[in-house]
């Protein structure tokens, strides 16, 4: 090659290398394109601890509002709660004769002193105070098994949600029943008091919401979301498929819900309406869970996949394979840093949240980049 020629030659790869160098992919609104499946390597170190010694499947986990505890329950109808940090089992608790179904930590200590709370399919509630074994047992005269339980902000009041279609109201303290609501029509899949303490939200297997006002009783608000279910979703009698999770935002402004049909949908507190359908894979949503903030919703799915969603932008956070069987609960510390899931694998796990690339996952691949024009020499 003579000398002339040979310098072309290398300006033009100089020129294609450096283009290359600042070509950035692109989605449609110009936003940096960043592909959806996460290297094994980013979540390889996100499992932090795993806490055995259940004897059967694990039905609930929950964290303390300090973060500091870990509880689990499960098929054997025992409790445990472990010292996060240590990964040390504290206490194990024995009061229900079976499968105990729920579990919630007091955001602070009662006058009580009752820490904890748990239902069972043995009908019963159980307060516990944290540190022993004493135990406060509440039953119903007559009822069905406990599926969901939430405190109020200030721990005085907690709500019950059973297989009966009823939904509960109890003085905490005095372990009084104070309300009992039967206007639903199947199991309550989820209950959740609003952050002033003020509203109480209830939602039912056949996606039927209710909002009720607290010191009243009255109901505010009754939400079908299963009319915001498309015609292709529904069954052959018009029905839409069943409700498998549901979880409340903090602000009650937001309601996620996951279906049979392995849908998961961000839906409007207000009106029911769809605000963004999210798409993870063929398994079926079985536990959901909002952030302290809202701004992240976590799904644990039949398949043993956990997932963290930026609820704002409706994309993946993290993608965890944190068990080859079902996960039947999950739970996020209060300051977001680390997740607690719980399945049929009868193993406890606690996860390092991870925000890998920025948060940005797009669930949707975009449309191939443009190709990259290089100078043209005669």
């Amino acid at each position: 090659l003579s000398g002339g020629r040979l310098l072309w030659i290398l300006w033009i790869i100089f020129m294609g290398v450096r283009a290359c160098a600042n070509f950035s992919p692109t989605t449609e609104n110009g936003k940096p394109f960043i592909p959806e499946t996460l290297p094994p390597s980013l979540t390889l170190n996100a499992l932090q601890a795993t806490l055995p010694g259940h004897k059967d499947a694990v039905e609930a986990v929950a964290v303390s509002s300090d973060g500091e505890l870990v509880a689990s329950s499960g098929r054997d109808a025992k409790i445990r709660i472990w010292l996060r940090k240590d990964k040390k089992l504290i206490s194990t608790l024995d009061g229900h004769d079976f499968n105990v179904t729920a579990i919630a930590f007091a955001p602070t200590p009662t006058i009580g002193g009752y820490g904890l709370a748990s239902g069972s399919t043995d009908k019963s509630l159980a307060l516990w105070r944290l540190g022993s074994s004493q135990m406060n047992k509440l039953s119903p005269l007559d009822g069905s098994a406990i599926n969901t339980i939430a405190f109020s902000r200030n721990g005085r009041l907690l709500a019950t949600g059973s297989f009966d279609a009823r939904v509960r109201l109890w003085d905490v303290d005095s372990g009084t029943l104070l309300r009992e609501f039967t206007d639903h029509r199947m199991g309550i899949v989820a209950v959740a008091f609003s952050e002033d303490g003020k509203t109480l939200a209830s939602g039912s297997g056949d996606g039927m919401i209710k909002l009720r006002e607290v010191s009243t009783g009255k109901t505010i608000r009754t939400l079908r979301i299963d009319a915001a279910a498309n015609p292709s979703e529904r069954s052959l009698s018009g029905e839409a498929p069943p409700i498998t999770a549901l979880a409340f935002s903090p602000d009650l402004n937001l309601i996620a819900a996951g279906r049979y049909n392995k849908t998961l949908k961000l839906l409007d507190g207000k009106t029911g309406e769809v605000k963004k359908t999210l798409s993870f894979g063929q398994n079926i949503p079985l536990s959901l869970v909002f952030s302290a903030t809202g701004g992240v919703l976590a799904s644990g799915h039949s398949d043993g996949q956990v997932l963290r969603w930026s609820v704002a932008g409706g994309f993946v956070l993290q993608d965890l394979k944190a068990s080859n069987e079902a996960i039947n609960s999950i739970a996020l510390s209060p300051d977001g840093e680390y997740l607690v899931s719980g399945g049929m694998d009868k193993e406890v796990r606690i996860w390092k949240t991870q925000t890998t690339f920025g948060g940005a996952l797009p669930v949707a691949p975009p449309p191939p980049p443009k190709p990259i024009s290089t100078p043209r020499f005669q």
